[in-house]
């Protein structure tokens, strides 16, 4: 089977499911390419129609006799429409059909990646739907190791080079792509072909950069706002933080933002209980500042009156309000007094956030009692104790973080208390590597939290406050009605 047999079968396989832009008819197609800076004749037919029956555009889809075009085919159309000599028009045709037929099947995995909003069939339930993407990607993969880097390098640069031509404002070029697809979906004009141009490139290079990730012999391509010219060393670190600024977003953040007078923040504060779940955040979320998030270790103290934990955290709250800014809070439900005081809390009107309630904490929450052994013996190893007692000790009736503990103290030899950073770290790595509770397709709540932390800087406070709300009831978030 060759590789364009593959690319049909992908086609052909999964990708109704999960593409992320869907064909539009010709009038459509029309519209949105004159948006893009494009001159077109025709509303509801035009040039595209001469286009296919000359042979130099194919239809993604034909429905009721009427073909649709994916949206990426644009780009053919700024091609054609810029050539002065006409023999050379169905060479360069088929060379850029040939990029825009890799760049559709690679939409379904990449242009959620690029544009941080993905969507699926209402139809389809998540674990399917991730099953579903999960295969495709694999097979995906498969294509792109297949085929030439060098030629496609190439056509990479190519269209960076053709993106910076219609538009060479390569700084709001990092600036638009660390904005919310919602503003970049409303551009028109150069600006938003230039973009868009940019964005298929960086899909073909996230592609190939993923397929070769193992491979010593790749060389990272140039990122998709550089266009002609170098820059001298180091450069790009000193102005965008980081000499990557697209494959490290959250570093170059602040330095753009702050280059163009624009002010960033805390917008999420997340409060946990202890040290353990303190130091396994941490851990996922090594630099919690990049993600406008401040985290909080209430150190135990919800329900006493020790430090005036219970006061404070009620403070912070109001806090956080004041400021527009998403809380989140984390913690065990073994303590009765703990759940009144959350939910009290949560009563309030200030209170606009998330609750991560661990039952009965957060180690049974999130762990099966045979994964708790199996981090546990990986601590006293690298501890260089032996953990032969660890597989013949009975952990049955074990039930909580306590009794763990407890279980683990008597069969380990450290002798130590396992709580705490190391114990943290250890559990957050586990669930990072393994993002599934045992034998089950449940995601970790961790995990659950981890996104819920850091999406939070895309999120719209308001539109949040407005709309959703966590149930004191259930701590689930659900529509206001």
């Amino acid at each position: 089977m060759d590789v364009n047999d593959l690319l049909d079968l992908l086609v052909n396989s999964n990708f109704k499911q999960l593409r992320q832009l869907r064909p539009i008819r010709e009038s459509e197609f029309i519209r949105f390419s004159k948006e893009r800076g494009i001159s077109l004749r025709g509303i509801i037919e035009g040039e595209p129609s001469q286009y296919v029956a000359s042979g130099w555009l194919a239809p993604d889809l034909v429905a009721n006799d009427k073909a649709l075009f994916h949206p990426f085919r644009f780009y053919l159309l700024h091609t054609v429409k810029k050539l002065t000599e006409e023999s050379m028009t169905e060479k360069i045709a088929t060379k850029c059909n040939h990029i825009l037929d890799l760049a559709v099947v690679l939409e379904p995995i990449y242009w959620p990646e690029v544009t941080n909003k993905h969507s699926q069939p209402i139809n389809i339930r998540d674990e399917v739907f991730a099953e579903l993407f999960r295969h495709y990607k694999l097979k995906l993969l498969e294509v792109v190791k297949s085929l030439d880097i060098d030629e496609w390098k190439t056509h990479h640069n190519n269209l960076r080079i053709d993106a910076s031509k219609l538009d060479s404002n390569a700084e709001l070029y990092i600036l638009l792509r660390l904005s919310k697809w919602e503003k970049r979906q409303k551009l028109t004009g150069a600006i938003s072909g230039a973009l868009w141009l940019r964005h298929i490139a960086e899909m073909i290079r996230l592609a190939f950069a993923e397929a070769y990730s193992r491979n010593d012999s790749y060389l990272e391509w140039q990122e998709e706002d550089e266009a002609f010219g170098d820059w001298p060393k180091n450069s790009r670190q000193s102005f965008y933080g980081n000499n990557r600024p697209l494959d490290n977003l959250l570093e170059c953040r602040r330095h753009i933002c702050k280059s163009f007078g624009l002010t960033s923040g805390s917008l999420a504060r997340w409060y946990v209980e202890g040290e353990t779940e303190f130091f396994a955040v941490l851990t996922a979320i090594p630099r919690p500042q990049n993600y406008n998030l401040e985290l909080v270790n209430l150190k135990g103290c919800i329900s006493r009156n020790k430090d005036n934990t219970a006061l404070s955290l009620e403070e912070f709250i109001e806090d956080d309000a004041s400021h527009e800014r998403l809380s989140i809070i984390s913690f065990d439900t073994d303590v009765g007094a703990n759940v009144k005081i959350i939910r009290r809390i949560m009563s309030k009107p200030s209170f606009v956030g998330y609750v991560q309630a661990n039952s009965p904490d957060f180690e049974f929450q999130n762990f099966t009692v045979t994964e708790l052994v199996s981090v546990a013996k990986i601590i006293d190893k690298e501890a260089g104790h032996r953990i032969d007692g660890f597989d013949t000790a009975d952990w049955s009736d074990v039930r909580d973080g306590a009794g763990f503990e407890e279980k683990y103290r008597e069969v380990s030899l450290s002798k130590t208390k396992l709580k705490g950073k190391a114990w943290g770290q250890s559990l957050a790595n586990y669930a990072i590597r393994n993002p599934t509770i045992g034998d089950t397709q449940t995601q970790r709540p961790f995990l659950k939290a981890l996104h819920a932390a850091t999406s939070a800087r895309t999120s719209n406070y308001i539109y949040f406050k407005e709309n959703y709300f966590c149930d004191s009831k259930d701590f689930e978030i659900k529509c206001k009605s």
